[in-house]
């Protein structure tokens, strides 16, 4: 492949908790910079600035919480029965992932740089669709705008993966009671926008692979 020409400015990668993200980002920074890519990486789930207000109001009500477990915590979200967390949450945050995606994003894309993004819109869709239990988001107006942030061209990896094989590689996971929800919300998006799904379940080898044909093809072409 040839140096980044910003044609495809970002690479994101995305899909449930414990489908292999982090790990399949550093294997494809490590190939892109042996290229020769500027390559950077981005973790953007949790932009919250305007909306942390509208969080703490949710941990107040308690629609927001955390559960211990022998490995840790989970947070929950339930925003069924809160019109405020249901109808203007998600246009709030929509506000925040676009104030960082300004200088997180753009800004370096617009300098040369290419991103590896595991976390982004999609991720905080796939959280708003669980919180809210309504997996109609994507139809609505601003699930429309938040897919809109990302960058023209961006290269989008899907994994996908079976629950329980996802607990047996990570046991924290067990213990997350939406895990099922959080797959089905990606799985949603992923036939909603015709994107296709890399099953997680593979060797991290053959996901790899996978991955690094998908961006060779595209940079072959530019």
């Amino acid at each position: 492949m040839r140096p980044h020409t910003n044609r495809y400015p970002m690479i994101y990668i995305t899909g449930s908790d414990g489908t292999g993200k982090t790990t399949q980002a550093r294997r494809l920074m490590d190939e892109l910079k042996a290229q020769g890519f500027p390559v950077t990486h981005r973790w953007l789930r949790f932009p919250f600035r305007l909306s942390r207000g509208l969080l703490i109001y949710a941990r107040l009500r308690g629609l927001s919480w955390y559960e211990s477990h022998p490995h840790g915590r989970q947070g929950y979200w339930d925003f069924r029965a809160s019109w405020l967390m249901h109808t203007i949450f998600p246009i709030v945050l929509w506000v925040d992932a676009l104030s960082v995606a300004i200088h997180a994003v753009y800004w370096p894309i617009a300098h040369g740089k290419l991103i590896v993004c595991e976390r982004f819109v999609i991720d905080m869709l796939a959280d708003l669709m669980v919180a809210t239990q309504d997996f109609t988001l994507l139809e609505r107006w601003y699930g429309r705008w938040y897919r809109r942030l990302l960058p023209a061209h961006t290269i989008l990896i899907l994994l996908d993966g079976d629950p329980a094989r996802i607990c047996q590689r990570r046991p924290d996971l067990a213990h997350d009671r939406i895990l099922p929800d959080r797959i089905h919300a990606f799985r949603l998006i992923a036939a909603h926008f015709g994107w296709p799904l890399i099953d997680g379940d593979q060797s991290i080898e053959e996901i790899h692979q996978t991955i690094w044909r998908i961006v060779e093809d595209r940079y072959a072409n530019t």
